[in-house]
């Protein structure tokens, strides 16, 4: 079904999804796990954090949530629409809009989330 053209990614993040109750252990777990120091609250989503690494770039954030714990994909691309209907003709099934987000669930159930080009409230590029 592929023709190995794929998606446009600009960035792609592992995004681990805590809930409230269990945030600062979660955080301080996964800071201590990866050697990367937790950075400041994102400005305008104050929910996420990213891990920094000493070196290279940063790709691992922490989101709090509401639900259950979890870790889903970030996918950056350069065409949000383009990308959102290879996604469901490849079998992903649209859950939600969010701002400039767009959740989806490939057909195993995992959960990911799209946006469009670089948003300056993700964490540092190196």
């Amino acid at each position: 079904m592929s023709d190995g053209a794929g998606l446009h990614l600009d960035r792609i993040q592992v995004i681990v999804d805590l809930p409230r109750e269990s945030v600062g252990a979660g955080t301080t777990f996964w800071a201590a796990a990866l050697g990367w120091g937790a950075g400041a609250p994102w400005p305008d989503h104050p929910e996420f954090v990213t891990f920094e690494p000493p070196h290279g770039t940063a790709y691992v954030s922490r989101q709090q949530v509401d639900g259950p714990p979890g870790i889903h994909l970030d996918l950056e691309v350069a065409d949000l629409d383009r990308s959102l209907d290879q996604l469901v003709a490849l079998g992903a099934r649209k859950v939600r809009a969010t701002g400039d987000w767009r959740t989806l669930t490939s057909p195993g159930g995992f959960a990911s989330a799209s946006s469009g080009p670089r948003r300056t409230r993700c964490g540092p590029r190196r």
